[in-house]
């Protein structure tokens, strides 16, 4: 095991003790950034010229939309830092599971999920009604879907997209779609073209910042018993 407190912090490069840049972090966590190069970790994201700070600063807030214990589909999950992040930042006990259709990626999520490899499967969004068929359930509490600035949910193909993300979320689940185009207010219409279209926006949670980044989410209503 890895002596944290002789170690230098990955982060910031100080003696880990004499810092508190990843205080609350849990032992496990600290022992990854440690043991790999956080800009590399970042990068197996398909995120560029970031750092941790920047990384925590930009996303941790979609930690918000995870209100409870529970499954968590990650569409396009790279290499899965996304989803240990979000174990961190939620407190709550999540069952990772992805799809990408990068090989690379998947083998970096399996590498980071030994215990779940089987988890993390070769799909893409469109392909997402084949996933009982790969070995994934049926649906999940939670669906993350962070919508690629290139992808509008306006067109046919993002309609349909839309469409399968929401039928792999149970009943009582969400589907938390994150927004990262530039344009803060083309992020929050995003919002009413969903009621438009006959969705029910359950919230719309904005950087505590005011930057562009948001994240919305719906929710599935559970089985009437």
């Amino acid at each position: 095991m890895i002596e944290l407190e002789s170690t230098i912090c990955p982060v910031c490069g100080a003696p880990s003790g004499r810092c508190s840049c990843l205080a609350g972090y849990s032992e496990g966590f600290r022992e990854l950034l440690s043991s790999e190069e956080p800009r590399a970790l970042i990068e197996g994201s398909h995120v560029s010229n970031c750092d941790f700070r920047e990384w925590e600063h930009e996303r941790r807030f979609l930690a918000s939309t995870i209100h409870r214990d529970g499954s968590v589909l990650d569409i396009g999950c790279a290499n899965g830092f996304f989803l240990r992040s979000l174990q961190e930042w939620s407190g709550r006990k999540l069952d990772p599971y992805g799809i990408d259709v990068d090989a690379h990626g998947l083998d970096a999520a399996r590498e980071m999920f030994p215990n779940e490899a089987d988890h993390f499967v070769p799909l893409g969004i469109q392909q997402l009604d084949e996933r009982a068929a790969c070995g994934l359930p049926e649906q999940f509490d939670f669906v993350y879907w962070n919508v690629w600035d290139n992808f509008e949910l306006n067109d046919p193909s993002g309609r349909e997209a839309l469409r399968l993300a929401w039928e792999a979320v149970a009943p009582g689940g969400r589907l938390v779609l994150g927004l990262y185009h530039s344009d803060r207010q083309k992020n929050l219409d995003t919002a009413e073209f969903l009621r438009f279209v006959g969705y029910t926006v359950a919230g719309v949670v904005e950087h505590p910042e005011g930057r562009s980044e948001v994240a919305i989410f719906l929710d599935k209503p559970s089985v009437a018993v």
